[in-house]
């Protein structure tokens, strides 16, 4: 029977190789037809195809497959291509034959002679000497002399001596930076500023082709500063190291406290023990004295009572022979002597207490010992942490090494044109939630790198997030604090919101869940905008704009919005800030506090107390929601050139918060009190 050793995963043109990148595959992903392509590739294609297509055509959206031109159709609507690669089914048999090969790649263990693949292929045997871990191929000194030696396509692979590493060929590839990961062959050539990455000339096509701040590998490489890290890992070295030490000795300290509570829990158990044991004692005491007392008080009781029954009984005998011999003057003074004694007789056994009519015994519980039945932990072990990591000094430490590259700060080069920006509506998302109160009102908002939003809403005192499919879920909720604004760093693990008189600090990633209060001032926080490890929050009474660093301390006070909700932006630079006063649109530089421009009500055509939302993509044209016209309007960066770039929007009507994402080509606004609690997300095309 064949096995995965006995199958030949190096033929050209196999199965093995994806037909549109003529690579290995990875993450192969079929088509209905069983065509398989690595994820990324089939990715790109659908991208291609998808921008093809027309808004009609989005329903019932479909592509060809690039080998059999099958249709294949989307399996929902509206969904990217992203997600349409990802939902494609994983050929599990081609992948499990690729991790065999891996597996089966071959080594000089145990003495076995390691035959050259390219000769194989010709049907010639000849022990390997080298091993191309870019061919992933195992060679022969003549093939490697006459093709990778020779030949210039192969000059820049990857070459490993077999005899000098008979534990691991592989030793060499370990650290393998020249060539893309995604296309082995590639080498990586282009970087760009944009997204901070690196990329082949097949990933620069199909991620990059839209980016402007693309340099090549080598310009790049010639502005390195070697000289600063060296010091900069010593640097994260030392504070690592620090760390580490102070590490095993909180750990030291937790064991010490580990005894002396598991010690403290045993004494506590054991003196309860012993109070429990002197309570049950004393009251085993005092049942008996009240039992003998009781008894000995009822058996007088009952002596007193059969004496009384010997009264009644000579009475009656008395009676009876006195009515039979005497008159009846002798009888009723008979009768009355006899009544007489008799009450004299009940009055002394009511005047001895001697009859108390039933008894019985009833335990009353003390409060504290029937509270004790119902304790479920005999105590509670609080894990107090001061919150504080080192991961974000570390993190500073590697985006330092950015630093080390002379570029100036990437940005896009300027837009001479604004009016050449169009806006596509992408979704429209209703925002209600099971447990809302009331009509939601999205006050603020962030992209995450998966395509989700998580909002603010005011009105139901909650942080939401919002899918790309339209779910929505509430991550936090606190009736007693007013959420107002959001920020993020652009990375997806920390957020900052506004919740009345504080700004909270909240994880995103792996899970959501609060962290910390910032140690700021008192005030009235609204928006937030998180630049450069600061936090530029909107402030009420008075209306202006706090810089606040880390420790919480205020650096700078800049002007701000005197209406709405606090609403202002920052350019992309960080240079300028934007606000609004009565209408008009001021943009201010932030370290001089100079105005730079101030577009008035009647050049902006904004309404009194109609500007809302502010943003700027990534030219830094500004966008503003005018609420009470519902449209969103453009202005230039130099605050010359002024329209509405969208006159009306796709179902809001009145547009209020508007939020763009960390790239400076999509945002989203939120309406206003309006019933359905809308937010619809829009694309820039430049």
């Amino acid at each position: 029977m064949a096995t995965a050793s006995d199958i030949d995963l190096r033929q050209e043109g196999t199965v093995f190789d994806c037909p549109i990148c003529l690579e290995r595959l990875k993450v192969p992903k079929y088509l209905p037809c069983l065509h398989t392509f690595c994820e990324q590739c089939i990715h790109s294609y659908i991208e291609t195809c998808v921008g093809k297509s027309s808004r009609n055509e989005v329903q019932t959206l479909t592509f060809e497959c690039p080998v059999c031109r099958q249709k294949v159709v989307a399996p929902e609507a509206d969904i990217t291509p992203e997600n349409w690669a990802n939902k494609l089914p994983l050929n599990h048999l081609l992948l499990s034959l690729l991790d065999n090969k891996v597996k089966l790649t071959p080594t000089c263990d145990q003495g076995k002679s390691v035959l050259c693949e390219p000769c194989k292929r010709v049907n010639e045997r000849k022990s390997a000497k080298f091993y191309c871990s870019n061919c992933d191929d195992s060679l022969c000194e003549t093939c490697f002399s006459y093709l990778h030696r020779r030949v210039p396509h192969y000059k820049n692979h990857n070459i490993t001596d077999i005899s000098a590493s008979p534990h691991k060929i592989y030793s060499s590839s370990v650290l393998e930076v020249e060539h893309c990961s995604i296309h082995k062959n590639k080498p990586l050539d282009f970087y760009c500023l944009d997204h901070e990455e690196l990329s082949c000339s097949v990933c620069f096509y199909a991620l990059h082709k839209k980016c402007v701040n693309m340099k090549t590998v080598n310009e790049v490489a010639e502005k390195l500063n070697p000289d600063q890290i060296d010091g900069i890992f010593t640097s994260m070295k030392e504070k690592t190291e620090s760390e580490i030490q102070q590490t095993n000795v909180n750990l030291d300290h937790l064991k010490d406290q580990h005894r002396r509570i598991q010690t403290d829990v045993v004494c506590l158990v054991e003196d309860i023990k012993t109070k429990l044991d002197g309570l049950q004692n004393k009251f085993q005491k005092n049942l008996e004295v009240t039992h003998e007392n009781e008894k000995c008080q009822l058996s007088n009781t009952q002596m007193c009572l059969e004496n009384f029954l010997e009264t009644l009984t000579r009475s009656a005998k008395t009676l009876k022979a006195t009515s039979n011999t005497s008159s009846k003057r002798q009888l009723f003074l008979t009768h009355e002597w006899i009544r007489t004694q008799l009450i004299k007789d009940l009055d002394d056994i009511e005047k001895q207490n001697k009859h108390q009519g039933h008894v019985e015994y009833e335990m009353e519980e003390d409060p504290v010992m029937k509270s004790i039945k119902n304790v479920e932990t005999l105590c509670n072990v609080h894990v107090k942490k001061d919150r504080t990591s080192i991961i974000p000094d570390l993190r500073k430490g590697v985006d330092s090494l950015k630093c080390v590259i002379k570029l100036p700060k990437p940005r896009i080069s300027l837009m001479t044109d604004p009016a050449s920006i169009t806006v596509n509506h992408m979704a429209s998302y209703c925002v209600k939630c099971p447990e809302d109160t009331t009509t939601p009102w999205v006050t603020g908002g962030v992209f995450l790198e998966n395509g989700s939003l998580i909002i603010v809403d005011k009105h139901n005192h909650s942080i939401k997030e919002v899918s790309p499919s339209g779910s929505v879920k509430v991550l936090f909720s606190k009736k007693t604090e007013d959420i107002r604004g959001i920020c993020h760093s652009g990375r997806d693990e920390t957020i900052f919101v506004s919740m009345g008189e504080n700004i909270s600090e909240f994880s995103v990633s792996p899970s959501f869940k609060y962290l910390k209060d910032l140690k700021t001032e008192k005030m009235e926080f609204y928006q937030l905008i998180l630049l450069n490890d600061c936090i530029f929050a909107h402030t009420g009474n008075p209306w202006c704009v706090q810089e606040i660093q880390n420790d919480g301390t205020i650096s700078k006070t800049l002007n701000g919005s005197n209406c709405g909700f606090g609403f202002f932006t920052l350019s992309c630079d960080a240079k300028t800030i934007i606000y609004s006063k009565s209408g008009s649109l001021i943009c201010d530089e932030i370290n001089s506090g100079e105005e730079i421009f101030h577009c008035s009500q009647v050049q902006t055509g904004i309404t009194r107390k109609g500007v809302k939302g502010i943003g700027v993509d990534i030219y830094n044209n500004i966008y503003v929601c005018e609420c009470k016209e519902g449209c969103v309007v453009q202005i230039s960066k130099d605050g010359q050139q002024i329209r509405r770039i969208l006159p009306a929007l796709h179902v809001i009507k009145k547009p209020y918060a508007l939020c763009f994402d960390k790239n400076g080509k999509r945002f989203f606004v939120s309406s206003w009190l309006e019933y359905h609690g809308m937010v619809e997300v829009y694309e820039l095309k430049f």
